[in-house]
């Protein structure tokens, strides 16, 4: 659930960093892939998958981290 909630939110940084929704879906279909790849072949253990999780959480790290100039910031109305 964890991976879940941080791949959503990573998702969504994409998409307010790049401002389209093409970016986030590739990345969205690339992750899916990955993962749906990890269970073809029962028994046999795929490294890349377990790269690709690892670095989806590094990024989401990363993008925390530096979040601060992704997303937007409440300004007050000027009067």
């Amino acid at each position: 659930m964890l991976v879940t909630i941080a791949a959503g939110y990573f998702f969504y940084l994409i998409r307010r960093r790049s401002g389209g929704i093409w970016l986030p879906m590739l990345v969205h279909g690339l992750w899916d892939f990955s993962l749906v790849s990890a269970g073809v072949v029962p028994g046999k253990s795929y490294p890349l998958v377990i790269v690709a999780i690892l670095t989806m959480i590094g990024l989401v790290v990363l993008l925390l981290v530096r979040r601060h100039h992704i997303e937007p910031v409440d300004r007050p109305a000027a009067v």
